[in-house]
């Protein structure tokens, strides 16, 4: 999620568990190969292995964020430049403004002093 709470990038994995194999990182569309079943009386040895929570992490979501923040870095180098570009093009603005302004308040013009401290 971005900064405002909106949903930047979500991705599904699916690992595979299998007895003896190291798990597998598998197409979140093979979930739909998948079709219900009735309840077995014993469940498969497969049912009381252990989560690979430690194993996605550095397999998957790791990777995942990675890539999101590479993504997200270069945006925000994007943006950034842009603010500087703006910022300084704001900056000269003002400063031909106090510029002219002082060569007004130099040359005696008339009302040019009450300008001058309009601007401070």
């Amino acid at each position: 999620m971005d900064g405002i709470g909106r949903v930047v990038h979500e991705r599904l994995f699916a690992v595979e568990l299998a007895d003896g194999a190291p798990p597998r990182l598998r197409e979140p569309d093979l979930i739909g190969n998948l079709s219900p079943a009735a309840a077995p009386d014993v469940l498969p040895p497969a049912a009381s292995l252990p989560e690979a929570d430690a194993w996605l992490n550095e397999h998957a979501i790791l990777p995942f964020l990675d890539e999101v923040r590479t993504e997200r870095l270069t945006e925000i180098e994007r943006i950034a430049t842009h603010v500087e570009v703006s910022l300084t093009e704001i900056l000269q603005r003002i400063d031909g403004e106090i510029g002219r302004a002082a060569d007004e308040v130099d040359r005696d013009v008339t009302g040019a002093e009450g300008v001058g401290t309009a601007l401070i």
